[in-house]
């Protein structure tokens, strides 16, 4: 009853494949592996470019401040230089009514020498 039930539906039910069929093909070994690597080295390698952006807009933002604050110390550093060239214009305006060089030679006291000096000559003539 089988060779009918064979011949009937063309060896459609017979245990062997017919040769026109092609053979299923798997997967080359490690393909599997392969794939799920390369996944993960795509994946890794985005990783890598997101962090290094992030390094850089850190960078980026850390220059922003310190532009800011080296603006502001040049502005600070200005109004000393004024300041000092105040003192100086004065120093030198007073020392000349005073007849005193503005380069003087050999040994000057300190100006906290001096004004204890001038201190105890006041405290003494009182």
């Amino acid at each position: 009853m089988d060779q009918d039930n064979d011949n009937y539906f063309g060896g459609a039910f017979s245990h062997e494949l017919p040769s026109a069929l092609p053979s299923p093909t798997l997967p080359p070994p490690g393909y599997e592996s392969s794939t799920a690597s390369h996944t993960r080295k795509t994946t890794v390698c985005k990783q890598l470019l997101q962090s290094r952006l992030q390094a850089i807009n850190s960078i980026e933002e850390k220059l922003e401040k310190i532009s800011k604050y080296s603006l502001k110390l040049m502005n600070e550093r200005d109004e000393l230089a004024l300041m000092m060239a105040y003192e100086k214009e004065q120093a030198i305006r007073l020392a000349a009514a005073a007849g005193v060089p503005t380069h003087g030679r050999g040994y000057v006291m300190s100006f906290s020498v001096a004004l204890e000096q001038c201190c105890k000559a006041l405290l003494e003539h009182n």
